[in-house]
């Protein structure tokens, strides 16, 4: 995966509108998807595990972006210093929707709240190494 197309997954997985989702739905986001668990209208399947590890994926790609491919052994002056407004805007989408459904379903008193608050928390942690500079595995 380039960089371009890491940055497409992200803003598909943050439901950010747009021609960067190419033929892929919006239904098939992992923001929807939360969104969709919070009103009771999820799929039911597994299928937030395999979006979450896409979006770690892309979150990798961008942190060799950012940071260098040894990210841990690059000067801070040679690191990127912006990241792009709609890429913050998506990881923040994932990561509200995500709190959103966790705390609906646990007010429910679903059992998948717990898996929930572990998929934000792994998305979360991919987005906090990148952005930390000197990761070289994010999420791990």
């Amino acid at each position: 995966m380039n960089i371009g197309e890491a940055k497409n997954v992200l803003l598909h997985h943050g439901n950010i509108p747009g021609p960067h989702a190419g033929d892929r739905p919006a239904t098939d986001s992992l923001a929807y998807q939360l969104s969709a668990m919070r009103r009771g209208r999820d799929r039911g399947d597994s299928s937030l595990d395999e979006l979450v590890d896409e979006v770690v994926s892309a979150l990798e790609v961008m942190n060799r972006e950012l940071n260098g491919d040894r990210p841990s052994e690059t000067r801070w002056s040679d690191k990127r210093q912006t990241v792009d407004r709609l890429v913050v805007y998506a990881i923040s989408a994932m990561q509200f929707e995500g709190l959103r459904a966790a705390r609906v379903l646990q007010q429910k008193g679903d059992e998948r709240a717990h898996l929930v608050i572990d998929l934000v928390l792994k998305v979360s942690s991919a987005w906090e190494d990148c952005m930390a500079g000197d990761i070289d595995a994010v999420g791990g």
